[in-house]
């Protein structure tokens, strides 16, 4: 290979390297403005939203926040009861991830 030719893919390369890096730089940044607003809440305060939302109907609201509640406090007094509770709430979604849930956490207890 040329010296020429060497000099240009040493170029190429190292200008993609380098918008790789921009490009993955910029899209990570882009993601740092969704917020989540239960940051912070308690397992009570997760609880009793969940609860809340469920009573209201609003069971997409209500499923994120048991399942959150599941995820952060998974030791916590809540879980079995947040468990429960999102099988139920899918049963009257009636969804098949309803029979899924109750299944797993007959499991769980049994």
């Amino acid at each position: 290979m040329s010296f020429a030719l060497k000099t240009i893919i040493k170029r190429t390369l190292t200008a993609a390297c380098l918008g790789s890096v921009i490009l993955a730089t910029t899209s990570c940044s882009m993601f740092k403005g969704v917020e989540d607003p239960t940051e912070g809440w308690t397992a009570d305060k997760l609880y009793v939203e969940a609860r809340d939302n469920l009573n209201e109907g609003n069971y997409e609201t209500a499923r994120d926040y048991y399942q959150k509640l599941e995820a952060r406090y998974p030791y916590g007094r809540y879980f079995q009861q947040a468990q429960v509770e999102t099988a139920l709430l899918s049963r009257k979604a009636r969804t098949a991830a309803g029979h899924r849930s109750l299944r797993s956490f007959l499991k769980t207890v049994s």
